[in-house]
């Protein structure tokens, strides 16, 4: 799921393609339908080499895989994911894992 979590990100898929001011259209579906996407890693290095905003013969030479993961870098604000079953999922989980440890702790001492 993280890759279809990163496509919302338009203006941190801009930045780490090194291009932050470009106006390409990259394509990338509505939040609400991310999870729909059968392989939204493909959607994401799609959007990724249109962003930079190369040539063609450039692009070809684009380092998708290393740029793919500077995205989270440029992420200040994940709030919009709050819609998304998936996301609220781990947010729950997270939750219980942080008043797991508070227990253990507590018992621990």
């Amino acid at each position: 799921m993280t890759e279809a979590w990163l496509l919302p990100q338009e203006k941190a898929i801009r930045s780490a393609a090194g291009n932050p001011n470009g106006t390409e259209e990259l394509r990338l579906p509505d939040i609400r339908r991310v999870e729909e996407i059968p392989d939204p890693k493909k959607v994401l290095h799609d959007a990724l080499v249109i962003a930079c905003g190369l040539s063609a013969r450039r692009r070809s030479r684009f380092p998708v895989e290393k740029r793919i993961h500077l995205i989270p870098n440029y992420i200040d604000d994940y709030s919009c994911l709050d819609v998304l079953p998936s996301f609220q999922a781990l947010q729950q989980d997270i939750r219980e894992m942080i008043r797991i440890s508070e227990v253990y702790k507590a018992i621990v001492g």
